[in-house]
């Protein structure tokens, strides 16, 4: 079930993710609450920065948050959820554990980078122990849609790869 605090957020990521598309980059927008209030937004700016990094955007809002840094200081508690259209890669769901994230919400499940799936039994304890709840599919057609439409148009064979993953894990929800 997805609630209405959810599908407003992602829709929040997606406006992010629209901005990252019209400059060019990959259509992908982050957004991070503090205990239930938004405390960060971004979006996937590699065309940009031109750093590896800067492809992501979750990591880039989490540890651009100064209020997360503030509580992890303080050792405070704090919910703090992470918003993103498309599931976190390997960084950014290491950087979530790290910054203690308690929830992730993602849209669209990604078949060539998303790390959401791995067995948490196949972890150690410090990552098992930081855990963080995770939910997939919020306004998971809005986003997939968003990256489909990216990637029809861009012209190098890597986009072209990615497109046949997408629309192949799309083929069951579309």
């Amino acid at each position: 079930m997805i609630n209405l605090k959810d599908r407003e957020l992602m829709g929040l990521a997606l406006g992010q993710a629209k901005k990252a598309e019209r400059w060019g980059n990959y259509p992908v927008g982050a957004v991070l609450t503090f205990n239930g209030k938004v405390a960060g937004k971004n979006f996937n700016s590699i065309k940009q920065d031109s750093k590896w990094a800067a492809h992501a955007e979750a990591m880039l809002v989490i540890r651009n948050s100064k209020k997360i840094k503030s509580a992890l200081k303080k050792n405070a508690r704090a919910e703090i959820v992470l918003y993103t259209t498309l599931e976190p890669c390997l960084m950014c769901l290491g950087i979530a554990f790290l910054h203690r994230i308690k929830r992730i919400v993602y849209g669209c499940p990604d078949p060539r980078g998303g790390a959401t799936r791995l067995s948490k039994s196949s972890l150690t304890e410090f990552y098992r122990d930081y855990w963080p709840e995770i939910k997939g599919g919020v306004l998971k057609k809005e986003s997939y849609e968003m990256l489909i439409k990216f990637m029809k148009r861009q012209r190098k064979l890597q986009w072209k790869r990615n497109l046949k993953l997408f629309e192949e894990m799309a083929g069951g929800w579309k």
